[in-house]
């Protein structure tokens, strides 16, 4: 059973930083952040995708938007805040490619997005999509307030039809502590139609045992499918059509990660957008998978159109 439409409308949430990685002595910038990542990933594969966060009206806030302009993915709706910065981050990998973050983003306006924007506004262009993708660092982002307006909203657009997309990506710097991290995932998980999870993250947030066990925790939330994702041991797919029906989807092959950065972000994008393409839960877990292991190869989020796996 497939959740999505060929013209369903994607719109993702978050925030997008500038990225700086080594490059040799040197460090060169992108632009990227989780759900930004995501988002380019889908479009790639073809899906209808817009991004929505707080900008600055900086040099840097234009450059981003030029790139997302290149890469298809629509901004028009975010709210540009008047004499701000973006967030900034430093990537720093180790030798098996697993990566460390420096953040400098407390000023970030797109932790204000519910506050600088106009929460009818917001409203009314989310509401406008069938695909609502969110992730754990973007909850992360917001004030309790902001929470609630997000909420909120979140809910008036599932009642009027739209599929809600987590991606629990639970990050502990960006947290008080573990336990505001719980309250707050629980919440939007009870929303949530498609969980995607990593799951080393959920064993670090709820202590997960198997991945069965994480599967069990997250059905009691009512949610239609649920991906779990499990590193170089492939994925764990269950759609409560299907009643208890686990289904894994090993990966077709193995490589050695040169940076695991956006590993998840691009099996995400690739999977909801095969999904959209009319493609089944196991066919489309092979596209994401293959997507995820080219992106490994090389370092940063983002990896060049022309490296992109032949689909």
């Amino acid at each position: 059973m497939n959740l999505f439409k060929s013209d369903d409308k994607v719109i993702s949430i978050g925030e997008c930083m500038v990225e700086l990685k080594k490059a040799g002595d040197l460090f060169a910038m992108a632009f990227s952040g989780d759900t930004l990542n995501m988002a380019v990933y889908a479009s790639r594969l073809g899906a209808n995708v817009e991004y929505l966060t707080a900008l600055g009206d900086d040099k840097y806030s234009s450059m981003m938007q030029g790139v997302w302009d290149e890469e298809g993915v629509k901004h028009s709706n975010c709210v540009i805040a008047k004499n701000r910065t973006p967030g900034l981050y430093m990537i720093d990998v180790d030798s098996k490619g697993e990566r460390s973050f420096y953040y400098w983003r407390s000023n970030s306006p797109a932790r204000e997005l519910f506050e600088i924007g106009d929460a009818a506004d917001l409203e009314k262009t989310i509401c406008e999509f069938n695909i609502i993708y969110l992730s754990g660092i973007t909850l992360s982002l917001y004030s309790d307030n902001s929470l609630d307006v997000f909420y909120n909203i979140l809910n008036k657009a599932k009642q009027k039809g739209a599929q809600i997309v987590f991606d629990g990506n639970f990050r502990p710097k960006g947290w008080p502590d573990i336990e505001k991290a719980r309250k707050v995932f629980e919440k939007f998980l009870s929303i949530s139609d498609v969980v995607m999870p990593t799951y080393d993250d959920e064993v670090m947030l709820f202590g997960d045992s198997s991945i069965a066990s994480c599967i069990s925790r997250i059905k009691r939330y009512n949610p239609k499918e649920i991906v779990v994702k499990n590193g170089p041991d492939g994925c764990y797919i269950w759609q409560e059509s299907l009643g208890d029906v686990v289904t894994k989807v090993d990966v077709p092959y193995t490589v050695e990660p040169i940076d695991t950065c956006a590993a998840g972000d691009s099996f995400n994008g690739s999977y909801l957008a095969s999904r959209i393409n009319g493609l089944e839960v196991k066919e489309a877990a092979l596209v994401a998978h293959k997507v995820a292991g080219e992106v490994i190869k090389y370092p940063g989020a983002i990896i060049a159109k022309d490296v992109m796996p032949k689909l």
